[in-house]
């Protein structure tokens, strides 16, 4: 096989029934520009014996036995990719036929990173069961609305952004995503050649946002979704959304079998999702030798996110927040703790108007009704019926560089 347009990645440990769904409808696609990826750290050999049946030339499969931590589970799957564009998923996630044409259409006109909308999200059965409203669904499919709009960005000033939210916007920022995104191959060398690893921290995605927006200086991002992520019991989106991942931070899966780490001072010593963003962006911009952004971290902001969403110890986060700030030793407590009070009191006033705007402007803006579907049983019916409901509202991409809203 020909040095692939495309590599898609998969890193996976322990569900293989999900991943085996995934690998079979990804290499159903007839397209030849592409490779699979997957590279497995399970505790079995299960997954391993599965894959002695596919003879197919774009799929590569490599198992690496435990103890093997995530990140480096990641950063293997990365050095076996040889294509030109990654693009990196879950393992009971998948991908679009459109991420074809988009790719082709980004290498012709030489384009470094393209980050889609979430639009399709897909909820496994055993996902569902224990969410609110979705008992019954017996599996889930919700499309979202979707405006086709393609735009280009500048990335200049957005880690800065999120160094003074605290790390917690960067879903909403401009910055390169490989996870669900797609990158162009040499800047994860660039990253690999400057720090030793492609990725550090413990969250990947965030981490290669911030340390992809070092060399890429602008991004097309796009109103379509061209990744259907998917959500299991087993994975981490399912863990936020059930406040699974919450607790003591030697507690926390992404420390396992990772040997010794220097978690960030700026970071509250607690488990949780967005202290986990909080280390992984600065864990990039130390690696990186970024120290002038990371300088502007805002602590506050942080520990306001982490009261508000109660996710900590109240008493904890405080005694926290006043240690960081009583650097000469003359820190009035009562001042500071009456002072993070209406900041908390600003900070949640501000938040629900921010998203109140914000689903108003999609509202007005998009083109498509959102949609549901039920009882959508793997990852394999729901990119069907996601297809299906694309074609029949004839909503697809038109790839017009020439029409690109540029917004810098």
């Amino acid at each position: 096989m020909k040095k692939p347009l495309l590599s898609i990645l998969i890193a996976t440990k322990n569900r293989i029934p999900y991943c085996i769904q995934v690998i079979e409808k990804i290499l159903k696609y007839p397209n030849q520009d592409f490779e699979l990826v997957i590279q497995d750290n399970s505790d079995s050999l299960d997954l391993f014996d599965y894959v002695k049946g596919i003879t197919d030339s774009r799929f590569v499969y490599n198992y690496t036995p435990p103890p093997f931590s995530s990140i480096h589970n990641f950063n293997k799957v990365i050095s076996l990719s040889k294509g030109k564009y990654l693009c990196l998923i879950g393992d009971d996630d998948c991908v679009s036929p459109e991420i074809f044409n988009l790719v082709r259409w980004a290498n012709k006109k030489n384009i470094d990173s393209i980050v889609p909308s979430l639009s399709a999200v897909y909820w496994w059965p055993d996902a569902t069961i224990k969410i609110k409203e979705k008992e019954k669904d017996n599996g889930h499919l919700e499309i979202r609305k979707i405006s086709l709009e393609i735009k280009e960005y500048s990335t200049i000033g957005e880690v800065e952004k999120l160094m003074k939210s605290g790390a917690q916007n960067y879903m909403e920022l401009n910055l390169p995503k490989l996870y669900h995104g797609i990158v162009k191959r040499k800047y994860l060398d660039l990253i690999k050649y400057k720090t030793g690893n492609f990725i550090g921290g413990l969250s990947p995605d965030i981490y290669l946002a911030v340390a992809l927006s070092t060399y890429i200086k602008n991004i097309i991002k796009i109103d379509y979704p061209i990744t259907i992520p998917g959500i299991c019991k087993k994975s981490t989106s399912y863990d936020s959304v059930t406040y699974s991942n919450t607790g003591r931070l030697e507690d926390a899966p992404h420390f396992r079998d990772r040997g010794k780490y220097i978690w960030a001072k700026e970071v509250p010593r607690y488990y949780s999702g967005i202290n986990i963003w909080a280390d992984s962006a600065l864990a990039a911009l130390t690696d990186l030798e970024e120290f002038s952004n990371k300088k502007k971290f805002n602590v506050t902001n942080l520990v306001l996110l982490s009261l508000t969403r109660n996710q900590g110890d109240k008493n904890d986060l405080i005694k926290y927040y006043l240690d960081f700030n009583n650097a000469d030793g003359l820190l009035n407590e009562k001042y500071y703790i009456f002072k993070l009070y209406i900041l908390k009191y600003k900070f949640t006033i501000s938040t629900l108007f921010t998203n109140f705007f914000t689903e108003i402007k999609r509202l007005l803006t998009t083109k498509t009704n959102s949609a549901r579907f039920k009882n959508i049983i793997n990852i394999s019916e729901a990119l069907n019926v996601f297809n299906s409901y694309m074609k029949s509202n004839k909503i697809s991409l038109k790839y017009d560089i020439e029409k690109i809203n540029n917004k810098n």
